[in-house]
């Protein structure tokens, strides 16, 4: 019981503290968004340009770009349209489709690795 009355004297000495935590922790959730967005515009734009796009470099800029502005038009028009729930529910909707063709990718790197092991 001391224990929890020492945490709870701890916690309320550093109660001032709360504005930094709550504006280091905007920052940390912003940088996590960009960084998160800028990962999903680079391999859309991997996946849309043929030129420029090896294994090693970078895609085109101007297609990471527009893809970038996009992917972000596209989350803020469905977040104004409804709200996190129409947000939600296009995110499952577009992911179905990738997660089959996921499926199909596993099953055929299991017979690509069983034909390596035969051979």
């Amino acid at each position: 019981m001391a224990l929890i009355l020492s945490w709870i004297t701890l916690s309320l000495s550093f109660f001032h503290s709360s504005t930094a935590l709550s504006i280091s922790s905007l920052i940390l959730i912003v940088t996590f968004f960009v960084t998160s967005s800028d990962s999903g515009a680079l391999v859309a734009s991997m996946l849309s340009s043929r030129k420029g796009a090896e294994i090693d470099g970078d895609s085109p800029l101007l297609s990471r770009i527009t893809w970038a502005i996009l992917l972000g038009v596209v989350a803020a028009v469905l977040l104004a349209a409804g709200g996190l729930g129409a947000l939600q529910t296009a995110v499952v909707i577009f992911g179905v489709p990738f997660s089959i063709i996921t499926i199909f990718a596993c099953r055929e790197l299991y017979r690509s690795l069983e034909s390596e092991l035969d051979n």
